[in-house]
């Protein structure tokens, strides 16, 4: 079998969030499941991916968007005998330093970027005669290949099955109906039934409509986007189509997230010796200038948006340190959240840290260091923060939603059992009712090495997931 992935970012080439993580460790576990399989990972070759990466040119082509025919370069690497990536080279859309877009916001030629590589990774496909089983799209910057292979390139891939996975319903690539001649495909497609939104088009409701099937990242989360509250005027179509949608829950790659090998924390520990992990939280008291490493330490590490509950944690963080908890936040986003945290730092420097970057070797000490890790989403399609949190023994505290729901289980609730802290009520107080619940159990050594040993326990690998993802691509295709 055949699985082609689609995907516009993957580690180790490209990333901004957690869809490079999860399409960069999944179809490694299904190859290590079936070693029958063939993967070929497809990605536009970013300028980050240019400079970092000695990759293979494989074939030139054209593709056509509009009336124009563009010229695309193809190459490729390697992994092993199992599975291949493959890079869609255009300058004039992928040459550029941000993935999507700016300081200024979004590249105003998102549409064109991403029909142009749905159209070039089909054309590949057909170029090096090529004919996956499986297409496997993730969100709106891949969703129309299912419309696609519905359409202009039905003749070409008949027997081909598609399988879409929404990873963040809020995102949906929305544009003006003035892009759909680019697509050349029949003008019926752009109506309330088809990829019509309002007078605009919506790629990602292309996926949802004309894939196979769709899977989305949590069980949890698969039910909310079917509800007016958090199914961004899309829970009406995902109502009509839920009997092809399915939650499958992410999981996380030990390989990278593990304590005792991972290789940018000193000490590395793990569940025999976790007095080590307090060395790991000095040492980052003393990187970033904080005092007093007795007081617990609460680590954040999230795109600085509404969504994720940023504004919480600065409402929070005055309070938190009134408890007696430090606070460090990593991560990049809205300049109002940026000036704010910046201002918390000026006004705390003993107990505040606040980094605006993305930097992958301080977020594992962070996960390392942290004694709680805060997670506030107002909804949450599955996270993988609370998931590598709990492996670090830094204990989550997060919002009842989506995937926080299907990995926290509240230790007041599930004393026994239990491996974090969730509220209910999305509000500010309900959050510092939690943290302080938090710091009462810190204090009591004997029952929080209990729950620190429950977390580093967890096991959300990939592979029971990726099972499920591997019997999936069996049914449609049989």
């Amino acid at each position: 079998m055949i699985i082609s992935f689609v995907v516009s970012e993957v580690t180790p080439f490209s990333k901004t969030g957690g869809l490079a993580d999860v399409v960069g460790a999944l179809p490694k576990v299904l190859s290590q499941i079936d070693n029958k399989l063939q993967i070929i990972v497809f990605s536009p070759y970013y300028q980050m991916v240019k400079t970092s990466e000695q990759l293979k040119p494989e074939i030139q082509l054209s593709v056509n968007l509009g009336n124009e025919s563009k010229p695309i370069n193809l190459y490729s690497k390697q992994i092993n005998n199992q599975i291949k990536f493959m890079f869609i080279g255009c300058d004039e859309y992928f040459d550029r330093p941000c993935l999507y877009g700016d300081e200024k916001g979004d590249y105003p030629d998102n549409a064109q970027r991403f029909i142009l590589f749905s159209k070039a990774v089909l054309t590949s496909l057909v170029n090096l005669q090529i004919k996956p089983e499986i297409l496997h799209c993730h969100d709106w910057q891949s969703a129309l290949i299912p419309l696609f292979l519905k359409t202009i390139y039905a003749h070409q891939f008949p027997t081909t099955k598609s399988v879409f996975t929404i990873h963040n319903l809020g995102y949906q690539g929305i544009f003006s109906a003035d892009v759909f001649p680019l697509m050349e495909i029949p003008n019926d497609i752009f109506s309330p039934q088809g990829i019509e939104y309002y007078g605009k088009i919506n790629f990602l409701k292309a996926g949802i409509i004309y894939a196979d099937f769709v899977t989305t990242v949590s069980i949890t989360y698969a039910q909310e986007i079917q509800t007016p509250d958090k199914g961004f005027g899309l829970d009406g179509v995902l109502r009509e189509k839920n009997n092809k949608l399915m939650g499958i829950l992410n999981g996380i790659d030990y390989e990278i997230w593990d304590p005792e090998s991972d290789k940018l924390i000193s000490p590395n520990f793990n569940i025999s010796n976790i007095s080590r992990k307090s060395i790991v939280k000095q040492k980052l008291y003393s990187e970033l200038n904080l005092k007093d490493a007795s007081r617990p330490l609460a680590g954040v590490i999230t795109r600085l948006a509404q969504q994720k509950g940023i504004d919480l944690i600065i409402d929070a963080i005055e309070p938190m340190i009134a408890f007696g908890i430090n606070v460090i936040i990593l991560g990049k986003g809205d300049a109002q959240y940026e000036q704010r945290l910046l201002e918390l730092k000026t006004k705390f420097p003993d107990n505040v840290s606040v980094i605006l970057a993305f930097d992958e070797p301080l977020a594992h000490k962070i996960y390392a260091g942290s004694d709680f890790f805060l997670i506030p989403s107002q909804y949450e399609p599955c996270g993988l923060t609370q998931m590598i949190a709990l492996r670090y023994g830094a204990i989550p505290i997060g919002f009842r939603t989506g995937g926080l729901n299907d990995t926290i289980r509240d230790i007041s609730e599930n004393p026994e059992n239990g491996n974090g802290f969730l509220f209910k009520e999305y509000n500010t107080q309900a959050f510092l009712e939690k943290i302080k619940q938090a710091i009462t159990l810190f204090h009591n050594k004997r029952k929080w090495n209990k729950i620190v040993r429950q977390g580093m326990q967890e096991d959300f690998s990939w592979t029971r997931s990726a099972q499920k993802y591997l019997d999936l691509y069996q049914k449609l295709i049989s």
